[in-house]
């Protein structure tokens, strides 16, 4: 069904480009004046180039979706992040790009980077509600990441009192499992028992391979921390069905060794 819609779409699409050549086209031929035929042209040209751009543009951001939620592969989501801001000459991907990035950063396994990242933009998380949700949720991540007990704590904070004001509007974003920042919380504060149940309340299936990615880490490093070493592998190596070149491979060994 998907793939008739896609041409479908694709066809209506031609004919409106078809059309609107048409009516150039027509009065292009209609007109005596030189320099009226030199502004249509010019029209023609611009409108005509802008949807080619607008398109590109289009089919770059898909591209990069898949990239960073289905493939995890950080070295083309860079290539075409790259391709976007050569292109980009009107700056309408500029919002998707700083977001992009701050994902780029945890993924990673930057926290540092992303929030030297979110600081830099700061105006720009507090233009929009979602965006100030992944303005307190990627500083959580990234502080639970660094193991600064304090700033998570703060940003925790900030999420649960987004949550309680979600809550009332009967409007809850499904950006992020809640379960998995309170595991994350948890964690951070010792409370290893409580963490654990709420890992194990997650919807894995829910999640895009990127989120199983954290999911993994997070969930062994917790379990390392409960000496659960029988688990450590097997978490490792979902990791690498994803991406076998995922940073959190490393991250993950590079835990292990401080307990």
């Amino acid at each position: 069904m998907w793939f008739i819609k896609k041409h479908l779409k694709l066809i209506g699409k031609s004919l409106l480009y078809l059309g609107f050549l048409f009516v150039i086209f027509t009065l292009w031929t209609s007109q005596n004046s030189t320099l009226m035929k030199g502004v249509l042209t010019l029209i023609m040209v611009f409108v005509l180039m802008s949807n080619i751009l607008y398109d590109y543009l289009k089919k770059l951001n898909e591209d990069l979706q898949i990239a960073l939620v289905v493939e995890c592969d950080l070295d083309k989501v860079s290539s075409i992040m790259e391709r976007i801001k050569r292109f980009d000459v009107f700056k309408g991907m500029k919002p998707t790009l700083i977001l992009t990035q701050t994902l780029v950063y945890l993924d990673a396994h930057n926290p540092q980077g992303c929030i030297n990242h979110i600081k830099e933009h700061e105006s720009f998380f507090t233009g929009h509600p979602d965006y100030l949700l992944i303005h307190y949720h990627s500083l959580f991540k990234s502080y639970v990441y660094l193991g600064d007990v304090d700033e998570a704590t703060e940003n925790y904070t900030q999420l649960q009192r987004f949550k309680q004001t979600s809550k009332k509007k009967n409007d809850i974003s499904q950006l992020y499992s809640w379960h998995e920042i309170d595991a994350d919380y948890y964690h951070i504060t010792k409370s290893y028992k409580k963490s654990l149940e709420a890992y194990k309340a997650v919807d894995l299936k829910r999640y895009n391979n990127r989120e199983c990615i954290h999911y993994y880490y997070g969930r062994a490093c917790l379990e390392l921390d409960m000496k659960h070493r029988s688990n450590i592998r097997k978490y490792c190596k979902q990791i690498e069905d994803i991406n076998k070149d995922s940073p959190y491979i490393g991250a993950l060994n590079a835990y292990d060794e401080t307990i």
